[in-house]
C-alpha cells in the first residue's frame, strides 16, 4: 500500500515543481524592447529635464584672464597651469563729480604702459597702466592716499584703481588680448581654458573677432539659456584666442539669476543618470544657499 501511494505522489511532487518552475521563468524573463532607430528619434521633440543651472562656456585658448568682481571689490587673475592671484580693487564710482561706474562684461586688454598720463584728469600719472575697455584700464596712482579704499568700496572715476605692487604684479603677468570678464552679481558667462586642438576639433566652433554679427550671435546664446533651450540651440562652442584685441565687439556677461533651471534636452542626447546626478547636485546647492541664509539671519538678529 506504501508503496502505491509512493508511486502515486512522487510524480505528483515531480510534476508540481517543474510547473512552478516553468511558471517563475516566464515570470521574470524580460521582453524585449524595440529601440527606435535615427529616423524615428529625428521626429521627437526635446524633452525638459530638472538640471543645474548651466552657464554659456567662452573657451580660451590663451594662458590667462581676469575677473573683476565690482560686489567684493576684489580681481583675479587665474592661469592655465592652476595659478590664481587675487587683488584689491577700487572701481568707478558714479556717486562723484564726473563718476561713472565701471562697466560690466567681458573685453580683452587693448593696451599696456608702465605710466600713462590721464589728460582729462590733470594729467594724472597712471602706473601699471592695462586698458582693457578704452579708456577704462587698471592703474595705480602716486602716494597712498586711496590704498584704504582698495577691496572696500568704489572710488575712482570709473577705471578700477589697484596698488602699484599689485598693477605691477598684474602688469607683468598678463598681455594684450587677455580676456577680462566685468561683473556686479553673478554671470552667465563663465571662460574655461581650452587647447588650439580643441578649436580644430571641434565640428563647430567660433573665434570671437569684431563682427557685428558675432555680436547677435552671442546675444542669441543668452536668449536661449534665459528660455531653458542652451542644450538644444547652443550646440556651437565659443573660443576667444587670448592675443586678439576686441574693440568693437561688446560681449554682455549675462544674468546667472535669469537662467532657466530647466533646461530642454534631445532625446538620446544625455543619458538621465546625467541628469539625476545634476538634479541632485542643484538640490545639494539650494540647501547649502538656504543654510547660509539662515546663519546670516541669525547673526543679523544677535547684533541687535
Amino acid at each position: 500500500m506504501i508503496k502505491k501511494t509512493k508511486n502515486i505522489i512522487l510524480p505528483l511532487i515531480l510534476a508540481a515543481i517543474l510547473f512552478i518552475g516553468f511558471t517563475q521563468d516566464k515570470a521574470n524573463k524580460i521582453p524585449e524592447i524595440a529601440l527606435p532607430d535615427e529616423e524615428e528619434l529625428g521626429k521627437r521633440h526635446p524633452i525638459p529635464l530638472l538640471f543645474s543651472p548651466v552657464k554659456d562656456t567662452i573657451y580660451v585658448l590663451g594662458d590667462e584672464y581676469i575677473e573683476i568682481c565690482l560686489k567684493t571689490q576684489t580681481a583675479k587673475l587665474v592661469q592655465r597651469n592652476g595659478n590664481s592671484f587675487e587683488y584689491k580693487i577700487s572701481s568707478g564710482n558714479p556717486f562723484i563729480s564726473q563718476g561713472i561706474e565701471t562697466t560690466t562684461g567681458i573685453f580683452t586688454v587693448q593696451s599696456k604702459s608702465p605710466k600713462a598720463i590721464s589728460k582729462q584728469f590733470n594729467n594724472a600719472e597712471l602706473f601699471w597702466w592695462v586698458g582693457f575697455n578704452g579708456n577704462i584700464g587698471f592703474h595705480g596712482l602716486a602716494g597712498n592716499g586711496y590704498y584704504h579704499h582698495l577691496g572696500v568700496r568704489s572710488s575712482s572715476h570709473g577705471c578700477v584703481r589697484i596698488s602699484r605692487e599689485d598693477g605691477k604684479d598684474l602688469y607683468e603677468k598678463v598681455r594684450v588680448g587677455t580676456p577680462v570678464m566685468v561683473y556686479k552679481s553673478e554671470p552667465a558667462r563663465i571662460f574655461a581654458f581650452a587647447d588650439f586642438d580643441d578649436y580644430a576639433k571641434s565640428p563647430s566652433a567660433i573665434l570671437l573677432n569684431d563682427d557685428a554679427s558675432i555680436r547677435r550671435f552671442l546675444s542669441n546664446r543668452l536668449d536661449y539659456l534665459y528660455q531653458g533651450k542652451a542644450h538644444t540651440k547652443n550646440k556651437t562652442r565659443v573660443f576667444i584666442d587670448g592675443a586678439t584685441k576686441l574693440r568693437q565687439l561688446k560681449i554682455s556677461e549675462g544674468d546667472f539669476a535669469k537662467v532657466s533651471i530647466i533646461q530642454e534636452v534631445p532625446i538620446g542626447d544625455v543619458p538621465l543618470y546625467i541628469a539625476e546626478k545634476d538634479k541632485l547636485r542643484r538640490n545639494e546647492t539650494l540647501f547649502v544657499q538656504k543654510n547660509k541664509q539662515k546663519e546670516e539671519s541669525s547673526e543679523n538678529s544677535d547684533k541687535k
